[in-house]
Parts: structure tokens; C-alpha cells; sequence
């Protein structure tokens, strides 16, 4: 049976390169694509097609259809691209413990893995009927990446580790201007874009005579260089 499509990535840097080849290089066929499979063209040119789908122009050349991207500056303030950044992939665990440590992570309340591992258990797992089961090791690692991400904190009592949740950024009117004007600078973009998105809309007064939108694509670049910059690396 064949394997169904996914819109959702892996690793970002390989639908980099095919966006901007796309939007710098294009028209493209799948032919001028030989680094990687032509399974591998048309999974990630229809995932193009689908986070930029307003932006995709096509034409028929010979045997087959050459795609580009076209994106007329005159028309956007906000760059299409981070749609891209938003399509990473997750799985069945992934999901269920992002809601749930959300919702046993209140403010200021700190638990430890054991603790979180049993309300988990009690209060939630016990709600299903397929044997779903959550492994300690797998909570050790999602604590241990929401840290990183920053979303929650660690802190030794004794010899136990407890977690507790980092208070959300609340973004005053002039903030939020700013931020509109400094999310389409790297590398502010993406960091930029999310705090936005979970704030109460707020007009735009910024256009661009000249708007590049281009720069998304690298700012992940630019983050690994500053960190080297930082470590003296």
C-alpha cells in the first residue's frame, strides 16, 4: 500500500533550498532537481504548493509543468514564508502532552516527573480505553525539550528536579509596533511572528517600498552564527 502524503516536515532545511530555488531561480521542473529523488521533488514541491499555494505560478514547458513562487511586495506587509516554519511534524505523543503539561502546568505550581508522570496516569490516561500509555522516558524528554524551548523552567530541591511553567511575555501597544516593524528583520522574524500571533490583532502601520521576504528562509542560519559568534566557536 502506498505511503499517503504529508504536508508536515522533518527538517527544514531541505524544503529551504527547493523554496528558494522556487523563488530566486524558478520556473524549475522537476528535472532540474538532481540532489534528491524525483519522490522526493514532487512530496516537497506539493507541500510548496499547499504553504504557499496565492504565491505558486506555473507554466507548461515541453513535458511537464515548471513551478516558481511570485511574491509582489506591493501587495503583502507580512512574510508568506513563515507558513513554512509553522509545518513541523509531530506524533500521537506529541500532541497529547503538549495539552496535557499545559494543563497541569498552572502558574506557579511546580511537580517533579514522578508527580506529573501519576496526575497524568490519574487524571487523564484513565479516560481512555485503547491502553494508551505514556513511558517515563518520554516525559523526561518532553520536560527536557519544552526547557529548552523555554517554555518550562528546571530547578533542584534536594535530589529531586521539579519543572514549573515560564510566565507568558505580555506585550504592551508599543511593543506590539514594534515588533511588527522588527519581525521582517532577522533575525527578530520568527520570534516576532509567533509572540504576535497570540496577541490581540492589531493593525499594521508599516508597508514596505522595497520588501524583501527572502530572509525567513536563513534566519535559522543566522541563529547557529550568532550562537558561534556567542560561544567564540
Amino acid at each position: 500500500m502506498a505511503k499517503s502524503f504529508n504536508e508536515l516536515i522533518k527538517n527544514f532545511a531541505v524544503i529551504r533550498n527547493y523554496v528558494r530555488e522556487f523563488y530566486v531561480y524558478g520556473f524549475k521542473q522537476r528535472e532540474d532537481f538532481t540532489e534528491k529523488s524525483g519522490r522526493s521533488y514532487d512530496n516537497v514541491r506539493r507541500r510548496v504548493e499547499s504553504y504557499l499555494r496565492e504565491y505558486v505560478d506555473v507554466e507548461q514547458q515541453g513535458s511537464g509543468k515548471a513551478l516558481r513562487l511570485f511574491i509582489d511586495p506591493n501587495g503583502i506587509t507580512e512574510n508568506p514564508m513563515f507558513a513554512v516554519w509553522q509545518a513541523k511534524s509531530f506524533t500521537k505523543n506529541d500532541v497529547f502532552l503538549h495539552f496535557v503539561l499545559m494543563d497541569i502546568f498552572q502558574m506557579g505550581e511546580a511537580y517533579s516527573v514522578n508527580q506529573v508522570l501519576a496526575r497524568i496516569d490519574a487524571d487523564y490516561l484513565a479516560c481512555f480505553a485503547d491502553g494508551f500509555l505514556i513511558e517515563a522516558l518520554t516525559l523526561r524528554k518532553k520536560l527536557a525539550e519544552y526547557v529548552e524551548l523555554g517554555v518550562l523552567q528546571r530547578e533542584s530541591r534536594g535530589r529531586e528536579v521539579y519543572f514549573s511553567r515560564v510566565a507568558g511575555v505580555v506585550l504592551s501597544d508599543r511593543a506590539k509596533m514594534a515588533l511588527q516593524f522588527f519581525k521582517e528583520m532577522a533575525p527578530l522574524g520568527v520570534l516576532g511572528h509567533y509572540l504576535l500571533q497570540q496577541e490581540r490583532a492589531l493593525d499594521s502601520v508599516f508597508s514596505y517600498k522595497h520588501y524583501f521576504v527572502m530572509h525567513v528562509l536563513e534566519e535559522q542560519v543566522c541563529l547557529d552564527l550568532l550562537e558561534a559568534i556567542r560561544a567564540e566557536r
